[in-house]
């Protein structure tokens, strides 16, 4: 979260600080860095579902990655337990994927839901549980 600011950090304050921080090198236009922000998220977060990929969290922030309960439910999930993870009063962060409500949905919670149907239904792949259980054999889900 940005210091003074209590919505939580979001693209516009992305561009201030980038303005502040660089002056005269920073890219001037707002829209093409959000644009750069938005393809770029849009991309991890579809890695992050199809490929299970492990997102690790810069200045020590911990993964992003997706994970199996014990009663099988999937969802997101922000590892903070590792040693890598030393944010200052780790239990009052929080993690909160995009619902995913752009056309075509295929990032964030639902972006997520919607593939696993997809596995499901489709004959040629695994279901989604045993692809993400078969790619960490090692790991105990929470």
């Amino acid at each position: 979260m940005r210091k003074g600011s209590k919505a939580g950090y979001s693209l516009q304050t992305f561009h201030k600080d980038q303005l502040a921080l660089l002056g005269n090198r920073a890219c001037k236009d707002p829209k093409t860095t959000s644009g750069f922000l938005k393809d770029f998220f849009h991309d991890l977060n579809k890695t992050i579902i199809r490929d299970h990929y492990e997102w690790k969290i810069g200045s020590r922030g911990g993964y992003l990655r997706i994970a199996i309960s014990r009663r099988g439910r999937i969802y997101w999930f922000w590892d903070k337990r590792t040693d890598y993870a030393q944010l200052p009063k780790k239990r009052l962060w929080d993690f909160k994927p995009v619902v995913g409500w752009q056309k075509p949905v295929e990032i964030g919670h639902r972006g997520l839901m919607k593939y696993i149907v997809e596995c499901d239904k489709d004959n040629y792949k695994s279901r989604y549980k045993d692809q993400l259980t078969n790619k960490y054999p090692h790991r105990t889900f929470k």
